[in-house]
């Protein structure tokens, strides 16, 4: 009935207002931690672990704004599209915030982060959910609901906007640091590892085809 309609109209509102404050503030931490990487790279370079713990955050944050409704088919595609187009937003302040922790001048201290940070990006976001991803997602995130079952897996425009500060990470760790991942991501999946591992395989493919020998984004 019309009224029916009225509340659940209202409610959608509520969701996109909501997300979009949300957004604001996930946009403006982004911006802000991308201008201290770029500006104050000594200072950052004292505190890797907190900007680590960051990342972490923003990845499983991303992970979880995508809501539960969008899996709903009462959804508009209006309105779904409009979540879709915030998020992928998101992901790309997400990956220059990446790409400036590649690109941090005291390489010799930011470098032993990229592996850890792209085993994030696996776990939490390129890789299919799996129950160890959803045990990882849940003991990362702060969220108090509302947020997509377990982590892993995001819309594919939001993932490829973060990818490319994947390639990045990818682009600033060396031979012996992608060894270390490889091997990372096996002990830590277990019998899972595999799709871990198969993840890492597949962001090094999209880093020959699409970044190394074109420049970066």
């Amino acid at each position: 009935n019309n009224s029916g309609r009225g509340i659940y109209m209202a409610d959608v509102d509520g969701l996109m207002y909501t997300k979009q404050l949300t957004a604001e503030m996930y946009c403006g931490s982004c911006l802000l931690l991308a201008a201290v990487l770029r500006h104050r790279p000594t200072e950052v370079s004292r505190a890797m672990p907190l900007v680590n713990l960051v990342i972490q955050s923003l990845l499983t944050s991303l992970v979880n704004f995508l809501p539960v409704s969008l899996l709903l088919p009462n959804t508009t595609t209006t309105t779904n599209d409009a979540l879709v187009d915030v998020a992928v937003k998101c992901g790309e302040l997400l990956a220059t915030v990446m790409s400036a922790i590649a690109a941090v001048e005291m390489k010799d201290v930011s470098h032993r982060y990229c592996p850890h940070l792209l085993a994030q990006y696996i776990i939490l976001i390129a890789s299919p959910p799996t129950t160890t991803s959803r045990s990882a997602f849940h003991s990362t995130s702060t969220s108090g609901g509302g947020g997509r079952p377990g982590g892993g897996g995001v819309n594919g425009l939001v993932l490829k906007a973060v990818r490319q500060g994947a390639y990045a990470l990818y682009d600033a760790c060396s031979p012996g640091e992608v060894q270390y991942l490889y091997a990372l991501l096996g002990q830590q999946g277990g019998r899972q590892g595999g799709l871990w591992r198969k993840g890492l395989s597949e962001l090094k493919e999209g880093y020959e085809r699409e970044y190394r020998y074109r420049g970066k984004v």
